[in-house]
């Protein structure tokens, strides 16, 4: 039994019109994660040295831990 694929191309435009809804997606969800990424980065900062070691992490970490974690939990 042989398959046969069909396929059809894509209408003129939609590439960029699909581009552009998730450029949208991707801002949106910049600015849910916003306040979330604030108030976790105000508690890590109100954490002494010992703490933050306690927890494997410097001062220099939490800004990158506090924007991506809480693009994951979106």
């Amino acid at each position: 039994m042989a398959l046969t694929a069909y396929s059809t191309p894509a209408p003129l435009g939609s590439d960029l019109v699909y581009r552009f809804v998730t450029k949208i997606e991707h801002i949106l969800l910049d600015l849910r994660a916003l306040p979330r990424a604030r108030a976790t980065q105000r508690v890590l900062n109100s954490l002494s040295n010992r703490e933050l070691a306690d927890l494997g992490l410097v001062r220099a970490d939490i800004q990158y831990i506090a924007r991506n974690l809480c693009h994951r939990a979106l």
